[in-house]
């Protein structure tokens, strides 16, 4: 009765294991640049709660040159569906979109808006 306990233990260890991994494997981290009129029109307000709305952490900040810099990390779907409804809610206010690819880190743990 103790192997099948032992076993039954291991495969559900290993099955967790590979679920969590698959989870990982499927995060992507971007960082995304906004131009435009996307300043003093509460964009960063807006991407903070789509973004949380879409389940991603990361951050999104004003840069001197008056683009807006998003950090975000998740899900590749989540990301594009975060993008798509942050140009609904500004039509004709974003310019341009560049978005490249970065290293994932752990540093983010939530989305937020920093200065």
């Amino acid at each position: 009765m103790r192997n099948k306990t032992l076993s039954a233990n291991i495969y559900r260890l290993k099955y967790k294991n590979s679920e969590q991994a698959g989870r990982r494997l499927s995060q992507v981290a971007k960082q995304i640049t906004f131009t435009g009129r996307v300043q003093g029109v509460g964009f960063r307000f807006t991407a903070y709660h789509l973004a949380n709305r879409n389940h991603l952490t990361g951050q999104v900040r004003n840069m001197p040159d008056g683009s807006v810099e998003m950090i975000a990390c998740g899900r590749q779907e989540n990301i594009d569906n975060c993008i798509k409804e942050l140009k609904g809610a500004f039509p004709g206010g974003i310019a341009e979109i560049k978005t490249e690819a970065i290293p994932q880190s752990k540093k983010y743990k939530e989305f937020k808006i920093t200065f």
